[in-house]
């Protein structure tokens, strides 16, 4: 019954709209790059990725300053679910949701940015750590979970461009621990900027309670979709 009503939410929230997820604060800290300090914690970055003034519009952002050193382009945040206010302790998945705001100056043809999901089987503290080595960050084999990395490019230079590489998906887990990694694929000559990043989740209660979930989310996009057509 579990397996049935997960591939049903799988199907409804994967029509759901580029949105966060309703309920569900930011997870992530200084998710728009407005508040130091920028080392460190709660974003880790590689020596290539610099905090900088974007425009007035977005103000700081993250932007890669030299594409030649491919050991350095890359951040992560580590974030505590469990914080999360649609967290449950009878929870048995989780879905989660992850938008951003990209920006290539230059050429755009052959640069992209990547974006990662991944979890950490332990659900008790404290906040795992992960070691840098080489410039790199090492994440564990064993107890770990990733997502398939989802790539996203640009269509023209200059415009900054809102993607929502993780739609809703569904992880077979309910993680308390939870990394998003963002790496920079970003050509000679070129310069890639990201902002505005929001993770949303919400976790998925046992079998016996999954049919009043699925039923109002159900409910919720037939109403929207009523609205629509009006």
């Amino acid at each position: 019954m579990r397996i049935v009503f997960i591939a049903l939410l799988i199907a409804v929230t994967a029509s759901a709209w580029a949105t966060p997820i309703p309920g569900s604060t930011n997870e992530l800290i200084n998710w728009n790059f407005e508040n130091p300090p920028y080392d460190g914690t709660p974003w880790v970055r590689g020596q290539w990725i610099a905090i900088q003034t974007a425009d007035p519009a977005h103000g700081y952002a993250a932007k890669c300053i030299n594409p030649y050193d491919p050991t350095g382009l890359w951040m992560f945040q580590i974030v505590d679910d469990k914080l999360n206010p649609l967290w449950r302790e009878d929870g048995v998945a989780k879905i989660i949701d992850l938008m951003a705001d990209i920006r290539v100056m230059g050429d755009h043809a052959d640069s992209s940015v990547t974006f990662r999901l991944g979890w950490w089987d332990s659900k008790e503290p404290p906040m795992p750590t992960v070691p840098i080595q080489g410039g790199m960050p090492v994440f564990p084999t064993t107890g770990f979970g990733w997502t398939e990395p989802r790539v996203c490019g640009f269509a023209e230079p200059g415009k900054w461009y809102t993607v929502n590489p993780f739609d809703r998906i569904v992880l077979p887990d309910q993680p308390r621990w939870i990394v998003v990694l963002v790496e920079y694929n970003q050509a000679q000559g070129e310069a890639i900027w990201v902002d505005n990043l929001i993770l949303t989740g919400e976790c998925i209660p046992e079998p016996s309670s999954l049919g009043v979930l699925f039923v109002g989310l159900v409910s919720a996009l037939g109403v929207a979709r009523m609205r629509i057509r009006k």
